[in-house]
């Protein structure tokens, strides 16, 4: 028992840390989480960091089924997952672009004012995370390098609630973070404009996607 909590401590570590650099790396959630607290609110993006948090627990149930290990040696079920990911990033992104300035709130705003559900804030979140391909490729390899096959299985779901929480801890500091009044404020009186910048990323990383190779 001891010697088996002294292996599992430092991987629980490198686990951790590998993670925490993965998910605080510029991308799709990243953009996202972004766009959705700045417009709507902190709650929301929350919310959205909760979305990826899920996304992540699909990726890791997959991957301990060799369903990720089938997509990464078929270049048909790693297209498909290619174009339906970057087809909703593109969605997201030409609905930011033609989205209105609506949400001229502070922070005391009800929640029935808002244009954004938590639920659809939560969809947002894990859509985005479970359509990228690259996070489908990434716990591929997290699971095949960093986690040895032999782990046992109470190990493996505290790794797997270690890696959600990384994820909904970092997206929710994120969300926090963003709304500060004074990057709010500064937000709300460039909203369109940068809902438009939002937009044109979530596309131009559609289509980063749409022809990234196996």
């Amino acid at each position: 028992m001891n010697s088996n909590q002294n292996f599992m401590t430092p991987l629980l570590l490198t686990v951790s840390l590998v993670h925490l650099m993965a998910v605080m790396s510029p991308g799709p959630d990243l953009v996202i989480c972004i766009k959705n607290t700045l417009k709507y609110s902190r709650s929301i993006g929350i919310w959205t960091a909760l979305g990826f948090a899920c996304g992540v627990l699909v990726h890791i149930s997959y991957c301990l089924l060799g369903i990720a290990f089938l997509i990464s040696q078929s270049i048909l079920l790693f297209s498909i997952v290619k174009l339906i990911g970057a087809a909703y990033l593109i969605f997201l992104g030409v609905k930011a672009l033609f989205s209105k300035s609506d949400s001229k709130l502070d922070f005391t705003v009800s929640e029935t004012q808002k244009t954004l559900k938590p639920w659809q804030a939560w969809r947002d979140g894990f859509m985005t995370n479970l359509l990228n391909p690259k996070a489908t490729l990434y716990f591929l390899g997290f699971f095949s390098v960093v986690i040895p096959p032999d782990l046992a299985p109470m190990n493996l779901v505290i790794i797997s609630l270690a890696l959600f929480f990384i994820t909904f801890a970092w997206f929710g500091f994120v969300a926090t973070v963003m709304t500060v009044k004074p990057i709010r404020d500064k937000f709300l009186r460039i909203e369109k404009r940068a809902d438009q910048v939002f937009g044109g990323i979530l596309i131009l990383l559609g289509l980063k996607v749409a022809t990234a190779k196996l």
